[in-house]
This record gives structure tokens, sequence and C-alpha cells, in this order.
């Protein structure tokens, strides 16, 4: 089938395939040179003549080719490769994991009852199911949580006298690093679950970073955890408050107002809808993911003005970036 609307159909075929080329580390095998079937089999561990059907299906959406007996990574393949820069390799993995796929199943049910996959069939919140899947957890965090973003969103802001760096629900160093670049005389601060806070400090160790950042834990829906800056800080929210609904997100964010000083921000950084407009970063693609898995949504800039106005807070700006992210600056 070669219609476009065939094509996007079929979809879940191709989310299917790349899942399975990424258990497999097809792309990790083939980064540094190409090699003979049969030896690449022996690698993955798969049956020949099954895994070079896979590799036919590979070739046609141009991850690998197939030239004679030897099979070599097409430039879009590489990014499969943990090896690669931004890789997708932890991606492609989680997207066709069981319980992922049977969550992003349930698309039509959640539209039609407002209830989350999690809330309908496992009788929880998508966190909750993490916390008490270890397994699934570890899965979801090792997604690139976008360095590339980060980096964007750092340039985007004046970052000039600005003495703590809050992270909200980061998760991990890679947002707070990327805003060091900018902002080396502040002060740094991940505050996460006591549960992320323990997966953080050992990617702090190995990032040679437990020097430079404080670990704190706590709870953004109780305001008494969340840290006093005390003037010249900056909080972030980076991808936090699409996983919430409108009245949790004012929550949280009456909670950091609540904390902060007059020359305090918050940055909350994340896919706006732009209103009218298209848009290559697909916000209404992410939008439907937190219909099925969290509840929340990505909003326009007109939802996050009546956020913040019902939290205390304006709009100071929203500044889009060259990723899929803008920053949208709150201030008192």
């Amino acid at each position: 089938m070669s219609r476009p609307l065939a094509k996007l159909i079929n979809g879940f075929r191709v989310t299917q395939i790349l899942h399975a080329a990424a258990k497999f580390e097809i792309a990790d095998h083939l980064y540094d040179g190409s090699l003979p079937l049969r030896e690449l089999s022996g690698r993955c561990g798969c049956d020949e003549p099954l895994l070079l059907r896979l590799l036919h299906a590979l070739q046609d959406l141009e991850i690998v080719s197939i030239q004679e007996d030897r099979i070599a990574l097409e430039p879009l393949g590489r990014e499969l490769s943990e090896k690669a820069e931004q890789s997708l390799k932890n991606y492609a993995s989680l997207c066709g994991e069981d319980w992922w796929w049977q969550a992003n199943g349930g698309l039509f049910e959640a539209l039609r009852s407002g209830r989350t996959y999690f809330e309908d069939k496992k009788n929880t919140t998508f966190f909750e199911f993490l916390d008490a899947n270890p397994a699934a957890a570890d899965q979801f965090f090792r997604i690139s949580r976008g360095g590339s973003e980060a980096k964007a969103a750092a340039d985007a802001v004046d970052l000039s006298g600005c003495k703590v760096l809050c992270d909200l629900g980061g998760a991990s160093h890679i947002t707070l690093a990327a805003f060091y670049r900018k902002a080396a005389e502040a002060n740094l601060i991940l505050f996460d679950t006591p549960a992320m806070i323990g997966r953080a400090r050992e990617a702090l160790h190995k990032a040679d970073l437990s020097t430079v950042i404080t670990c704190v834990h706590g709870d953004l829906f109780d305001p008494r955890t969340i840290p006093v800056l005390e003037g010249g800080g900056i909080y972030i929210l980076k991808y936090v408050l699409h996983d919430w609904d409108d009245r949790q997100s004012v929550k949280i964010l009456g909670n950091i107002a609540a904390c902060m000083a007059p020359q305090d921000r918050i940055l909350v950084i994340e896919q706006v809808i732009w209103n009218g407009n298209a848009s290559a970063s697909a916000p209404g693609m992410v939008d439907m993911g937190m219909v099925m898995l969290t509840g929340g949504k990505c909003r326009t800039p007109e939802e996050f003005s009546a956020l913040a106005a019902e939290a205390g807070l304006k709009v100071a700006d929203i500044k889009p970036t060259e990723t899929a992210v803008s920053v949208v600056e709150l201030c008192r």
C-alpha cells in the first residue's frame, strides 16, 4: 500500500520493526562497518532467514542496505545505536514493550471516558505504575531527556545574575548541565521524588557531577519540601506540567510561587501548541500521549497565561527554540 494514509495507518508495524531492531542491537553491531549476514545473525542471536526478513523491512525504512551478502547501516539507522550522540535506541526499545503498547492502544477509550489507560485498566496512575514496576520505570527513564532541547532552552533565556538553578522534577542532571554552561557561578539543585533522586545520584556519579549538583527529594504537591532560593533564582520545569491536568498544574505553580522571592523566575520548558499553525515538532501527537498516559495536556500560550494567573503568576515571555520545545517564562 503506497497511499499516504495507508502508510500512516501502518505506523504500528513500523514501531514494532524498529523495536525489534533496537532489541537485537542491529545498529550497534553495524555502527563501525558492514557485516556478512551470517556474522550479524550470530551477534544478534536471531535465526538467519528470519533476520533477513527483518532486514528487508528495515531496508524499506532506509535503516539498513543489503548488498549481496553484506548488511550496512544507512545514515538514518545510526540513530538506533547507543553510540549515536542523540540516540533513539532506548525510545525504540520502549515503544514496542508490551506495557507501553497496551497503554498507547487505549486512545479511543481515553477520549470517550476521560480516563487514562492506567486509571481505567490498572486502577492506578501512570507514575504509581512506574513506582510499582521498577523494570518499566528504568525503561521509561532511560529515554533521552532531551539534551539538545535543554541547551536550546538555556540559549533562549537571559541567565545573567542567576544565583541558583533548581530543576524541579528533572529526573537527571542533563537539563542542569546545559544551563550550567551559561550560569557557571550559580548553585545547582536537582529536586525530585525520593525514588527519582536515588536514580539521579547514580547518573551524577558517573557524570562526575555529584559534587556540583545538590540533590533534594520532596513532592511538588507539598510546598514545604520545595527549596527556597532566596532571590536571584530560577526554577526549571521541563516536561513537568504537561503530565498534569489544569487543577494539578495550578497547584504545582502555586506551591512554587509560595516559595519565590520577587526576583525569582520559573522557566517552563515543553512543547507549546501554537494555534492555527501545523508544527514539525507535532505537539498534538505528544498531547494525545498525555490523554492516554497521564491525563495531562500540552497547552497553548493562552492556556499557560490562564494557569499562571490562577497561581498568582504571570507570563513574562514565551520563547520558541530551534528544537521542539519553547520556554515559557513566569514571574510574580
